[in-house]
């Protein structure tokens, strides 16, 4: 877990361009990692609202076990306050207020780009997600970065993946969605995959839209209300 973290954070770290507005706006937005949150408490946050409910249904019925890639299903929730489910009054809502809302076929590719890191999380083998979902960006910083261990010296993505996260068969990940993504904050660079995860808590999972398709740039997702 120590190096899943690892790994997250140094991908998570090259997220965004080089234009200044968008650098500032993708590092603010991680910051419910600090532990003011964004929340859960009460019938405004997701734990309290219909977004919750309605994607717990979606998972009795099926969908995120049988591999449903519908980007979240009937969550009760319309497009262009989707993210709202997820906002607490005060909190630290950088994130659900990011850019702007993302169309239905933007959460069900999401989806699929969240579970494909997960598999590979579980499997050791990074084939896929290093040719198809993660940013190249983070990849070429990732591989600089690794440069600077001598048994990864000269490898590529999936060398390096391997090495550090073979795999954790028969871990159970309380952090995947649970009934598909709820909602997508995005930009032209940038975007937050929204969502519950098995556990019932609220997670944000960063990518990068990356000639017009959505790729991971952390391995992890943030939660969106540390320490609830």
């Amino acid at each position: 877990m120590v190096v899943c973290a690892l790994l997250g954070a140094t991908l998570l770290s090259a997220c965004g361009g080089d234009d200044d507005t968008t650098s500032s706006t993708s590092a603010t937005a991680p910051s419910t990692d600090s532990g003011s949150g964004s929340g859960t408490t009460g019938d405004t946050g997701p734990t309290g609202s219909g977004a919750t409910g309605d994607q717990g249904a979606d998972d009795e019925n099926g969908s995120a076990e049988s591999g449903d890639d519908s980007g979240g299903g009937e969550t009760g929730l319309e497009d262009g306050e989707r993210s709202k489910a997820f906002i607490t009054p005060g909190g630290d809502n950088s994130i659900q207020e990011y850019g702007s809302e993302g169309a239905a076929d933007e959460r069900t590719e999401a989806l699929v780009v969240i579970k494909a890191v997960n598999k590979a999380s579980e499997t050791g083998n990074w084939d896929e997600v290093c040719s198809k979902y993660i940013s190249s960006k983070n990849i070429e910083q990732f591989e600089t970065i690794a440069e600077k261990i001598p048994k990864f010296k000269g490898k590529g993505c999936t060398d390096i993946l391997t090495g550090l996260s073979p795999g954790q068969s028969g871990a159970a990940n309380p952090t995947q969605p649970k009934g598909g993504v709820a909602s997508i904050r995005k930009d032209d660079e940038n975007a937050f995959a929204i969502y519950i995860g098995v556990d019932g808590s609220p997670y944000a999972w960063p990518m990068a839209v990356e000639d017009g398709a959505l790729k991971a740039t952390a391995l992890a997702p943030t939660p969106l209300n540390p320490g609830a």
